[in-house]
Protein backbone atom coordinates (compact mmCIF):
# COMPACT_ATOMS: atom_id res chain seq x y z
CA UNK A 1 0.00 0.00 0.00
CA UNK A 2 1.57 3.53 -1.10
CA UNK A 3 1.73 6.30 1.34
CA UNK A 4 -0.87 8.33 0.05
CA UNK A 5 -3.33 5.66 0.12
CA UNK A 6 -2.82 4.93 3.92
CA UNK A 7 -3.12 8.67 4.39
CA UNK A 8 -6.42 8.64 2.64
CA UNK A 9 -7.09 5.78 5.05
CA UNK A 10 -6.09 7.15 8.43
CA UNK A 11 -8.42 10.06 7.30
CA UNK A 12 -11.39 8.08 6.23
CA UNK A 13 -11.75 6.60 9.67
CA UNK A 14 -11.34 9.57 11.56
CA UNK A 15 -7.96 8.81 13.64
CA UNK A 16 -6.81 12.26 12.76
CA UNK A 17 -6.63 15.13 15.59
CA UNK A 18 -8.31 18.22 14.43
CA UNK A 19 -5.01 20.48 14.72
CA UNK A 20 -2.89 17.38 13.05
CA UNK A 21 -3.70 19.27 9.63
CA UNK A 22 -1.98 23.49 8.98
CA UNK A 23 -3.26 25.66 6.38
CA UNK A 24 0.23 25.60 5.52
CA UNK A 25 0.51 22.00 4.76
CA UNK A 26 -2.17 21.84 2.17
CA UNK A 27 -1.39 23.10 -1.57
CA UNK A 28 -3.49 25.87 -3.28
CA UNK A 29 -6.36 24.36 -4.93
CA UNK A 30 -5.73 20.81 -2.82
CA UNK A 31 -9.30 20.95 -1.40
CA UNK A 32 -12.30 21.53 -3.62
CA UNK A 33 -15.86 21.89 -3.10
CA UNK A 34 -16.59 18.43 -5.39
CA UNK A 35 -14.01 16.70 -2.94
CA UNK A 36 -16.22 17.72 -0.03
CA UNK A 37 -18.88 15.48 1.18
CA UNK A 38 -22.52 16.59 0.92
CA UNK A 39 -23.41 19.46 3.97
CA UNK A 40 -19.51 18.96 5.89
CA UNK A 41 -19.13 22.54 5.95
CA UNK A 42 -22.20 23.98 8.27
CA UNK A 43 -22.93 27.21 9.85
CA UNK A 44 -21.32 26.14 12.97
CA UNK A 45 -18.17 25.25 11.45
CA UNK A 46 -18.26 28.94 9.71
CA UNK A 47 -16.53 31.76 11.37
CA UNK A 48 -18.68 34.28 12.70
CA UNK A 49 -17.94 36.69 10.31
CA UNK A 50 -18.61 34.72 7.82
CA UNK A 51 -21.64 36.21 5.40
CA UNK A 52 -24.14 33.21 4.94
CA UNK A 53 -27.39 33.23 2.47
CA UNK A 54 -30.32 31.37 2.46
CA UNK A 55 -33.06 31.30 0.20
CA UNK A 56 -36.65 30.52 0.94
CA UNK A 57 -39.42 30.24 -1.59
CA UNK A 58 -43.07 31.56 0.28
CA UNK A 59 -46.09 30.03 -1.71
CA UNK A 60 -48.90 31.98 -2.37
CA UNK A 61 -51.10 30.43 0.05
CA UNK A 62 -48.58 31.22 2.47
CA UNK A 63 -48.03 34.22 1.58
CA UNK A 64 -52.33 34.83 2.13
CA UNK A 65 -52.15 33.88 5.56
CA UNK A 66 -48.55 35.72 6.65
CA UNK A 67 -50.00 37.82 9.24
CA UNK A 68 -51.18 34.97 10.70
CA UNK A 69 -48.78 32.42 10.12
CA UNK A 70 -45.02 33.69 9.40
CA UNK A 71 -42.97 31.71 7.96
CA UNK A 72 -39.15 30.55 9.14
CA UNK A 73 -37.10 31.72 6.27
CA UNK A 74 -33.66 30.88 8.77
CA UNK A 75 -33.32 28.04 11.19
CA UNK A 76 -32.57 28.96 15.11
CA UNK A 77 -28.80 28.64 15.76
CA UNK A 78 -27.99 26.47 18.65
CA UNK A 79 -28.35 28.37 21.93
CA UNK A 80 -25.48 31.22 22.65
CA UNK A 81 -25.41 32.11 19.65
CA UNK A 82 -27.85 34.94 17.69
CA UNK A 83 -28.41 36.15 13.66
CA UNK A 84 -27.96 39.32 12.55
CA UNK A 85 -29.42 39.98 9.52
CA UNK A 86 -26.89 42.05 7.49
CA UNK A 87 -29.73 42.50 3.83
CA UNK A 88 -32.55 41.03 2.74
CA UNK A 89 -34.35 41.03 -0.98
CA UNK A 90 -37.63 39.73 -1.96
CA UNK A 91 -38.44 38.86 -5.34
CA UNK A 92 -41.68 37.66 -7.79
CA UNK A 93 -41.83 36.19 -11.18
CA UNK A 94 -45.55 38.03 -11.48
CA UNK A 95 -48.65 36.71 -12.04
CA UNK A 96 -52.25 37.10 -10.72
CA UNK A 97 -51.64 40.39 -8.55
CA UNK A 98 -52.55 40.56 -4.76
CA UNK A 99 -55.16 42.71 -4.02
CA UNK A 100 -57.38 43.85 -0.91
CA UNK A 101 -53.73 45.36 -0.26
CA UNK A 102 -54.39 47.78 3.17
CA UNK A 103 -52.10 50.32 4.39
CA UNK A 104 -49.41 48.95 7.02
CA UNK A 105 -49.50 45.15 5.47
CA UNK A 106 -45.59 45.41 5.17
CA UNK A 107 -43.16 42.24 5.36
CA UNK A 108 -40.92 42.60 7.98
CA UNK A 109 -37.91 39.93 9.02
CA UNK A 110 -38.51 38.88 12.84
CA UNK A 111 -37.06 36.81 15.85
CA UNK A 112 -39.29 34.02 16.40
CA UNK A 113 -42.51 34.67 15.76
CA UNK A 114 -45.34 37.88 15.14
CA UNK A 115 -44.50 39.60 17.84
CA UNK A 116 -40.91 39.31 17.69
CA UNK A 117 -38.81 41.89 17.32
CA UNK A 118 -38.10 43.33 14.11
CA UNK A 119 -34.52 41.89 12.19
CA UNK A 120 -34.03 44.02 9.22
CA UNK A 121 -36.26 46.93 7.14
CA UNK A 122 -39.83 46.19 6.14
CA UNK A 123 -40.73 45.84 2.67
CA UNK A 124 -43.66 47.87 1.57
CA UNK A 125 -45.92 45.67 -0.47
CA UNK A 126 -48.31 48.33 -2.17
CA UNK A 127 -46.49 48.79 -5.61
CA UNK A 128 -44.66 45.17 -5.77
CA UNK A 129 -47.62 42.70 -4.52
CA UNK A 130 -49.88 44.54 -6.35
CA UNK A 131 -47.98 44.08 -9.62
CA UNK A 132 -48.03 41.63 -12.61
CA UNK A 133 -44.65 41.85 -13.34
CA UNK A 134 -41.68 40.22 -12.17
CA UNK A 135 -40.49 42.79 -9.05
CA UNK A 136 -37.22 42.63 -6.64
CA UNK A 137 -36.90 44.80 -3.29
CA UNK A 138 -34.03 45.06 -1.49
CA UNK A 139 -33.94 46.21 2.28
CA UNK A 140 -31.11 46.92 4.85
CA UNK A 141 -30.74 44.57 7.90
CA UNK A 142 -30.43 45.54 11.36
CA UNK A 143 -27.80 48.38 9.96
CA UNK A 144 -30.71 50.00 8.15
CA UNK A 145 -33.07 50.01 11.55
CA UNK A 146 -33.29 53.50 13.76
CA UNK A 147 -33.38 51.88 16.77
CA UNK A 148 -30.97 49.69 18.27
CA UNK A 149 -31.75 45.78 18.06
CA UNK A 150 -31.62 43.39 20.56
CA UNK A 151 -31.18 39.91 19.30
CA UNK A 152 -32.79 36.93 20.66
CA UNK A 153 -30.22 34.04 21.46
CA UNK A 154 -31.12 31.07 19.72
CA UNK A 155 -34.47 32.33 17.74
CA UNK A 156 -35.30 31.62 14.06
CA UNK A 157 -35.74 34.31 11.67
CA UNK A 158 -39.05 34.46 10.44
CA UNK A 159 -40.92 36.41 7.62
CA UNK A 160 -44.41 38.39 8.74
CA UNK A 161 -46.89 40.14 7.43
CA UNK A 162 -47.53 43.15 9.63
CA UNK A 163 -51.21 44.25 9.25
CA UNK A 164 -53.79 41.62 8.23
CA UNK A 165 -54.18 39.62 5.61
CA UNK A 166 -53.75 40.13 1.65
CA UNK A 167 -57.07 38.16 0.19
CA UNK A 168 -56.14 37.25 -2.98
CA UNK A 169 -53.72 37.13 -5.60
CA UNK A 170 -51.29 34.34 -6.87
CA UNK A 171 -47.27 33.98 -6.86
CA UNK A 172 -44.52 32.74 -5.25
CA UNK A 173 -42.15 34.92 -3.10
CA UNK A 174 -38.77 34.15 -3.63
CA UNK A 175 -36.90 35.72 0.27
CA UNK A 176 -33.17 35.45 0.27
CA UNK A 177 -31.72 36.77 3.43
CA UNK A 178 -27.73 37.01 4.06
CA UNK A 179 -26.94 37.09 8.08
CA UNK A 180 -23.98 36.11 10.13
CA UNK A 181 -24.18 33.77 13.32
CA UNK A 182 -22.77 35.72 16.25
CA UNK A 183 -21.37 33.55 19.45
CA UNK A 184 -22.35 36.04 22.22
CA UNK A 185 -21.33 33.51 25.23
Amino acid sequence: MGRNQHLRDIIRSHHIRADAVVASDVADGAVTTDKLGANAVTSAKLATSTIQTVTHTVTSAELLALNATPQQIVAAPEGGNVLVVVDWAISTQGGVPYSSIAGGEDLAIKYTDASGAKAGQDVEVTGFLDQPTPQIRLAAGVGGLAANVTPVDGAALVLHMLTGEITSGNYDLKVTVNYRVVNVQ
